[in-house]
């Protein structure tokens, strides 16, 4: 299990609303780790063997089942490395390797 752990700066909060980041303002990190937490989610749901259509249809539900606050980057992430995932898933690579392969980790 991933855990990401977030802190605040209270010198820099801002209460002003802003828009979300989409994945390419986000920095490399918070790619990573949102990367991360995806493939390690579907991951948790495979069999043993891995069906392709098990790893596709969790993640077309994953973006549901990690907090919210993720969603939106959750699904631009999903839909911009889609296939990349789905390889590396169905070939039993681990996260760190699944989502280096998809260029969001270094």
């Amino acid at each position: 299990m991933i855990v990401v752990l977030f802190t605040i700066q209270t010198a820099d909060f801002d209460l002003e609303p802003k828009l979300e980041p989409t994945v390419e303002q986000l920095d490399f990190s918070a790619q990573c780790s949102l990367c991360m937490l995806i493939v390690d989610h579907v991951e948790t749901y495979e069999s043993d063997p891995v069906q392709i259509d098990q790893v596709t249809q969790q993640l077309q539900t994953i973006c549901h089942q990690i907090p919210f606050i993720f969603f939106k980057n959750c699904k631009q992430t999903v839909a911009a490395h889609y296939q990349q995932l789905v390889d590396g898933i169905v070939q039993g690579f681990g996260p760190a390797i699944v989502c280096k392969a998809a260029k969001l980790c270094k």
